[in-house]
């Protein structure tokens, strides 16, 4: 007797770990979902900073503007990015003077869930500023 009111007890329970688990998926997933959107955002940034820093180096050392163009946009491909848009100045700097590159990039946004409130891409700008080298 004892035994099959403990059986019937632990059936009920198993349902309401069920249900329970089903109000709780939705949530599990969309922080799921929202890490692996911020890692890609994250790895999208370093990788538009490393190229606007390459882009200023250039500058620095009295690169042209399509130089810099290149210079960033070869370090961009390399690291898997698609299409950047790289703002030089021009003309250049003298000798002594500030020197700024910037890079945009529009990350898009993988997860269709975060298009509302994101939209299908959303940029990223990085500028990096040094001075004029002889």
């Amino acid at each position: 007797m004892r035994r099959q009111r403990f059986q019937r007890a632990a059936a009920a329970e198993g349902g309401q770990s069920l249900v329970e688990f089903a109000l709780l998926l939705p949530l599990l997933l969309l922080i799921l979902l929202g890490t692996i959107q911020f890692g890609i955002v994250l790895e999208n940034y370093l990788a538009v900073v490393d190229a606007a820093h390459v882009g200023d180096r250039v500058a620095s050392l009295g690169g042209t503007c399509g130089q810099v163009t290149t210079a960033a946009r070869q370090t961009a491909t390399a690291a898997g990015l698609g299409h950047i848009s790289v703002n030089c100045p021009s003309p250049l700097p003298l000798a002594g003077q500030a020197v700024a590159v910037g890079v945009t990039y529009d990350i898009p946004v993988v997860v269709p869930l975060f298009w509302p409130m994101l939209g299908k891409h959303f940029p990223i700008t990085s500028t990096m500023t040094s001075l004029e080298e002889d």
